[in-house]
This record gives C-alpha cells, structure tokens and sequence, in this order.
C-alpha cells in the first residue's frame, strides 16, 4: 500500500515544571471530484461565499459556475474573456480578471446575483507574457490589485475603478498582501520577490528559487512562501522537482525551504500555517508544516486521463476543505481538513530531571505512516525533533496503540 505521510504532530509545552500540553493534527486526506464544470471549461479561479457554496472561473468559456456544498452545479455568470483568477470582497461582488488579446486584461465585478460589468481596463505591455494573471484585494480599502507579467507592473483598481501602476520584477505571477498592506509579487523573470508600500513604493527585494509561481503570507507569523516552478517539464522522466522558498517576517530567505514536484504553481495557507502547492505537471497536491515537511497526494485520475495530464491549476482553502480545480477533466477535487487519520484516546507529558517523556496513545488509525514530533519556544515557530513510526500494520488499526518519546536534550527555557 502507498502510505500516506506525515499524518499527525504531537506538540507540548513545558515551563519550569507546569506542564501544558496540546496536540495540534494535521494530515491531507485523499481527493474526491466533487463536481465538473463542463467540458473543455478549464476551471481556474476559485471563491467562496458565506454560505459555503463555490464559485469558479473557467478559463475557455469566460463563464462562473456555482457549486453548492453538495456538488450541485449551476451556470452563475457569464463576463468573456479568458478568465483566470478571483477574489470577493465583503459584500458578496466577485471580482475576477480576464486576459485578453492583446496581452492585456480586464477586471471584472461579478454581484451576489450574477450581473457582470467591467471595472477597469489594463493595456498589455507587449513582449511575451507567462498566460498568467494573479489577483489579490485589500479588503478594508477595497482595492483589487493585479499582476501584469508583460508590463513588469501591479495594477492598483480603486472600487471605482481607477487605475494606478507600480513596478516590480520581471514577469510578476503570484500577488498576495500582508496585514499591514504592503504587497508582494512573485516575479517569475527575475527569481525575485518585490515588497511594496500600500502606496507603491518599493521597499525589499529578496532572490528566491527559480521561475517563482504562487504566493502566500501566514498572518500570524509574518513569514511569505513562494513556489518555485524551477525548469518543470511535462514529459521529463524523472521530472524534475519544483521548490518552495520562504521568507520570514525580518527578511531572512531560505531558498530552498522544501522541495514538492514537478511545476510547483499555485499555493494557499491554512490556520494552522500548513502550506499547500498545486504540482502542474505531477497532478498532485503538496502539504508542507511550518517545520517544513512534506507530504504530497496524488489528484484523482479519470480515464483516459492520466495523473501528469490533470494540470491542476489552483487550491482554495475554505471551511475546513481544500478545493483544487483541475483543468485536465475539467473538475474540482476536494478533500476535507478537519478529519483526522488518528483518533488520540490520551497524550500525556511529563517533565523529568533528564528531560521531557511524551506518552500517547490512539484508538484507531488510518493510512498513517509515522507521527512528527516538534518543539517550540514560543508556541509560533516549530522544528522538527524526531519521528516516531506508526505501529499499525500498513498503517491501519481499530486496536489501541501506545506511543513514546523522550526528548533528552530540551531547551532551556519553555519547550
């Protein structure tokens, strides 16, 4: 049997002896399609609203489809163009950006009932452009901004609809804002990122890997991940891996954080800070903990199709699931978040002179492989201290296991 890695993470917290202790689990279970949009749509972008229905951008019809919590599918709007990706503000307007022609593009306002008008305009900046066009918004403020990788500019689109420019790196592709709304830009041209004031100014400019992709900021930590599509090859075998380099809030570049698969593109970030990347060229999804290790599941095959050819193209994380659109069988795979492969009966910690001894043990177990152990000194950044393999003979069990570890060698201090 395949197994599935890294299912779960036991933390504790230790003091001078006064013990707290918390499990905190995490684990990307198998997708299911959970309804397609049409065929040859190519789904791309993706919303949602606050009732949990799915909204979704297809690239080739210029159309939005709506997906109900059941998988009902309904046709929502119709805006043109070569729709690729969405954000929605406050009050229910989708605001999706469409390529067109001329290697420009247009933003477009989608109402909570499906009416659609164009905001605003973006000239192409001619030369040769990636087919790709990031969207961000500031909610407080309300402005959407958007990347042009033919222009080496952000657009700025006021809710009335005009328009500011401000330049940053060669070819920008992803786009994603912090708290304070500063924005940055994956630059696909130059290996960069560009971080820029709320006004346009640029303030930083950090090397990543090769060929940055996707964005995304954890807002607790401060700390950007940027996927590197590095030199992806669809028909490569073996095929060469992309990477995933991160940035922390003092400005401080791994470049190579975590390595995931074939055309790392697309990233979204849970509440936990686990970071998840869409694998182009692999069909498959990529998890990474904020320690920093990896997981990677495979994207369900529907035949003739087969998995290098399902060109995932984004992940929403939402209500405690993560939605791919994958634009070879023109579905939206799901899987759910909150459902744990574990089911922990007790998790005990104790401090002792020699160190700290961590005692647990699980009522059942679902294709899970080893549990990560990790260790804090601040309950935000954690590092990987050891693993523990799983007991369950191919990694399942209906039987009661018990587990534990000793960490020998604690910091001072709270752990």
């Amino acid at each position: 049997m395949n197994k599935k890695l890294l299912l779960y993470k036991a933390i504790l917290l230790l003091s001078f002896g006064a013990i707290t202790c918390f499990v905190n689990a995490q684990y990307l279970r198998p997708f299911s399609n959970l309804a397609t949009t049409g065929s040859q749509s190519w789904p791309m972008g993706m919303v949602t609203d606050a009732a949990g229905n799915l909204y979704v951008s297809n690239y080739s019809t210029g159309s939005i489809s709506k997906i109900t919590r059941a998988g009902v599918v309904s046709g929502f709007a119709t805006v043109g163009g070569h729709l690729e990706k969405m954000v929605m503000d406050n009050a229910g307007n989708i605001y999706a950006v469409s390529s067109t022609g001329d290697f420009g593009s247009t933003v477009n306002i989608v109402t909570p009932a499906g009416a659609s008008s164009i905001l605003a305009n973006i000239p192409g900046g001619g030369g040769s452009n990636t087919g790709y066009i990031g969207i961000a918004i500031n909610k407080s403020t309300g402005n959407i901004y958007t990347t042009d990788n033919t222009g080496n500019t952000v657009s700025q689109i006021t809710p009335l609809g005009y328009r500011t420019s401000f330049v940053v790196g060669a070819k920008p592709m992803g786009i994603a804002l912090d708290a304070a709304g500063n924005i940055y830009t994956a630059n696909w041209g130059s290996n960069t990122v560009s971080k820029l004031s709320p006004t346009g100014a640029l303030l930083a400019t950090y090397p990543v890997g090769p060929n940055p992709w996707g964005i995304v900021i954890n807002p607790t930590s401060g700390n950007i991940y940027v996927s590197n599509a590095g030199p992806y090859d669809a028909g490569a075998s073996p095929s060469p891996n992309g990477t995933v380099s991160k940035i922390t809030s003092t400005g401080i570049v791994t470049t190579t954080w975590a390595t995931v698969q074939n055309a790392a593109a697309e990233m979204a970030i849970d509440a936990s800070g686990n970071v998840y990347v869409v694998n182009t060229y692999s069909g498959t999804v990529s998890e990474i903990t904020p320690a920093g290790a990896v997981t990677h599941v495979n994207l369900p095959v529907v035949s003739p199709i087969v998995q290098n050819e399902l060109y995932p193209a984004t992940i929403l994380i939402s209500s405690g699931h993560a939605y791919v659109s994958v634009q070879g069988t023109d579905m939206i795979a799901v899987t759910d978040l909150t459902i744990l492969p574990v089911t922990l009966s007790s998790f005990t910690a104790v401090a002792q002179q020699s160190g700290a001894s961590l005692r647990w043990t699980t009522a059942s177990e679902q294709h899970n492989n080893h549990f990560d152990i990790e260790r804090s000194t601040n309950g935000i950044n954690w590092s990987a201290i050891s693993t523990v393999t799983s007991k369950a003979a191919d990694g399942n069990s209906n039987l009661p296991l018990s587990y534990t570890y000793n960490d020998i060698k604690p910091v001072p201090g709270t752990n």
